[in-house]
C-alpha cells in the first residue's frame, strides 16, 4: 500500500498536481520520516507557488507552516516578503537588494525554528556584508538579531557570534562608549581568524552558510579592527603593544575597497579561499 501510494504521488506531480501529491503523502500510514522528506521535497520544489489559494489549501489539510517556512527561505532568486500572508492573492515579489533577500531568509528559518541555520546566516553572511557597509541601520538591525538568538538554547553560539554583537554594540551607542567592552572587542579580534580556520577545516562540526563568501569576511575583520584601533587611539592608557598586535589583521582602506567593489560587482565567490591566509 506504501509503495503504491508513493508512487500514485509521483504520477501526481508528474501531471502538475504537486499540492495533492503532498495530501497523498499527508495521509500515508508508513514512517514519518520519510513522509515527511517527501513532503519537504516537494515544498522545496514549489516555494515559489506557495501562495494565496495554494498557501491556504496547504494549511487547510495540515502541512506545517513550519515546513512552509523552511521551503521559502532557501528559494535561490525571488522570496517571498515575510510581510506576506498565507491568504495573500499575490505573487512572489522580486527582492531590491540582497539586504532583502538574507532578512527574508532570516525571518523564513526563524518562522520554521531552524535557529542555528539562522544564527550561521549571521554570522557567515548578514554581519560581514552589514559591517562593511557600515550603514547604521543595518548594524542596529544586526545587533537585535544576534541579542536575538544569544540566549537561545539551540543557537550553538560561538566566539564568532560574540565578537559580532560586542562589535555592533559599540558602534550603535553613539557617544556612550565603554572602554573596557573596546579593549576586551580589541584582544577577542586577535583570536578570530583561528576560529575561521576551524570553521574552515571542519573542526567545529559545520558548513559554511550558502552565501558565505570569505573575501567579504576578511574585508569586515580588517574593517572592525580599524575602527576599534581607531576608537582605542582617543584614551591616552592604551599600550602601543597593544595596537601593533592587532595590526596584522588590518587590510589598507584603498585595498578593502577595490576588493569590496570588486565582490559586489562581479559576486566573486572563492569557496576554497581561507579567510586567515
Amino acid at each position: 500500500t506504501g509503495d503504491l501510494s508513493f508512487n500514485y504521488a509521483d504520477q501526481l506531480e508528474i501531471c502538475g498536481l504537486w499540492k495533492w501529491s503532498i495530501y497523498v503523502l499527508l495521509n500515508l500510514p508508513v514512517n514519518s520520516r520519510l513522509r515527511e522528506r517527501g513532503i519537504k521535497s516537494l515544498l522545496g520544489s514549489y516555494a515559489h507557488m506557495i501562495y494565496g489559494p495554494i498557501a491556504l489549501f496547504l494549511k487547510e489539510i495540515g502541512v506545517p507552516q513550519s515546513w512552509i517556512s523552511l521551503a521559502k527561505a532557501w528559494l535561490p532568486g525571488y522570496l517571498v516578503p515575510s510581510s506576506m500572508t498565507l491568504d495573500s492573492s499575490d505573487p512572489p515579489a522580486e527582492p531590491k537588494d540582497l539586504r532583502t533577500i538574507h532578512e527574508n531568509r532570516f525571518d523564513c528559518l526563524i518562522k520554521a525554528q531552524e535557529f542555528a541555520e539562522a544564527y550561521y546566516l549571521l554570522v557567515d553572511v548578514v554581519a560581514p556584508r552589514s559591517i562593511v557597509e557600515h550603514r547604521k541601520d543595518s548594524l542596529k538591525k544586526l545587533e537585535e538579531r544576534l541579542s536575538q538568538l544569544e540566549l537561545n538554547s539551540a543557537v550553538p553560539w560561538d566566539p564568532l557570534g560574540e565578537v559580532y554583537l560586542n562589535y555592533v554594540a559599540v558602534q550603535t551607542k553613539g557617544t556612550e562608549i565603554d572602554v573596557n567592552l573596546v579593549k576586551v572587542l580589541l584582544k577577542d579580534l586577535e583570536g578570530i581568524p583561528s576560529v575561521i580556520k576551524e570553521i574552515n577545516d571542519g573542526l567545529r562540526g559545520r558548513s559554511r552558510c550558502l552565501d558565505y563568501n570569505p573575501i567579504m569576511e576578511r574585508c569586515s575583520l580588517s574593517g572592525m579592527t580599524a575602527r576599534i584601533i581607531s576608537l582605542i587611539r582617543m584614551f591616552a592608557d592604551v599600550e602601543i603593544d597593544v595596537l601593533r598586535q592587532a595590526s596584522y589583521l588590518q587590510v589598507a582602506p584603498e585595498k578593502r575597497k577595490t576588493q569590496v567593489e570588486e565582490l559586489t560587482l562581479r559576486s566573486v565567490s572563492y569557496t576554497h579561499l581561507r579567510a586567515h591566509e
